[in-house]
């Protein structure tokens, strides 16, 4: 899966999205996912750990993945 300009993967089977660092954004992601949470891996290297959900269309972000997003667009 390619990730992104929302910050935000979408896993499929649960229709919600959870939060990637956005250093990522444009790059290959792969996806891991158990009945209980939700790894996202970029070259072998584990970037985001969240527990999941199954609320369709619902966004679980990570606090520190929505401020570096948002101190990353202030300065550009």
């Amino acid at each position: 899966i390619f990730f992104e300009d929302l910050h935000h993967i979408h896993l499929n089977p649960d229709k919600h999205y959870y939060s990637v660092p956005y250093k990522y954004i444009g790059k290959k992601v792969r996806i891991n996912y158990t009945k209980d949470i939700v790894e996202i891996f970029f070259k072998q290297q584990r970037i985001a750990v969240h527990k999941r959900h199954r609320r369709k269309y619902g966004y679980t972000t990570e606090p520190h993945a929505l401020y570096a997003s948002l101190h990353h667009r202030m300065e550009s």
